[in-house]
């Protein structure tokens, strides 16, 4: 009877380092994933940080160009300028992300290399 519950002990503990790895790639993956989605988002509002800049620059250039209706499209400047602040804010915080999730894939990666290593 003792044999038969070493024997699955044994198994369980070869069980837990799998079901460990298995669920470690799987978190890689998804941080992986999540990385790619968040290098998608930081392209795209660096497109439309660029949009808003030049679309500001003509206009700032077409309101020095005309003398009447100054006041509103200075207000419509101030509001696209705000707009792009928030963008290029938006933009450090994903970078940040960005860098704090490659830092936890690369601890992943080395927790799951000294778990398979200790397998051996």
């Amino acid at each position: 009877m003792e044999a038969v519950c070493l024997n699955q002990d044994g198994e369980k503990e070869v069980d837990v380092p799998m079901s460990m790895k298995q669920e470690m790639d799987h978190s890689m993956k998804m941080m992986e994933k999540d990385i790619c989605e968040k290098q998608d988002a930081l392209l795209a509002l660096r497109q439309q940080l660029e949009e808003l800049r030049t679309l500001s620059q003509e206009l700032s250039h077409k309101s020095q160009s005309s003398d009447g209706s100054v006041k509103p499209k200075g207000e419509i400047l101030s509001r696209l300028d705000e707009k792009a602040n928030q963008i290029a804010g938006t933009i450090k915080q994903l970078e940040q992300s960005e860098k704090d999730m490659v830092k936890q894939a690369k601890s992943l990666n080395n927790a799951a290399g000294k778990i398979l290593q200790k397998q051996h």
